[in-house]
């Protein structure tokens, strides 16, 4: 029908004007046919179409974004002691959240913080507080 072209023409030029070489241009409604050829991914969020798709596209665009290309080399023995230390809190602050400890669990988090910041400088808590109690929400 002409809605759906219109729709669709006015899709396929922004898809086109704003996109970037890191952008994944994502089309819903793919399961009722409102997909053309501008986008990277046609997705049905009612039926569940291509969502392994978007998944896997999504994981690669992430690794990309973050340089998981190599690993970043420990050069220090105490650095790596340090992190192994961080790995254990953070492996202890998921089995306390899992078990309803989120107190215990935001102290192994602290822990891990103030270690990793013998690696890479003091960590102003202040602001780590501000982030968590902004973006998340924590008690009633």
């Amino acid at each position: 029908d002409v809605e759906n072209d219109v729709e669709n023409d006015l899709a396929d030029d922004l898809a086109g004007d704003i996109r970037d070489a890191a952008d994944l241009v994502v089309c819903n409604k793919a399961d009722i046919g409102l997909v053309t050829g501008a986008y990277d991914l046609a997705v049905s969020a009612e039926s569940g179409l291509g969502e392994e798709a978007l998944l896997a596209a999504l994981q690669q665009l992430v690794g990309e974004m973050a340089g998981r290309g190599e690993a970043g080399i420990i050069t220090r023995l105490r650095h790596a002691e340090i992190l192994q230390e961080v790995v254990a809190c953070l492996q202890q602050a998921e089995t306390a959240a899992a078990d309803g400890g989120l107190e215990l669990a935001a102290e192994d988090l602290r822990l891990a913080q103030r270690m990793l910041g013998r690696i890479t400088g003091a960590v102003d808590v202040e602001q780590l507080l501000d982030i968590v109690f902004s973006d998340f929400c924590i008690g009633k």
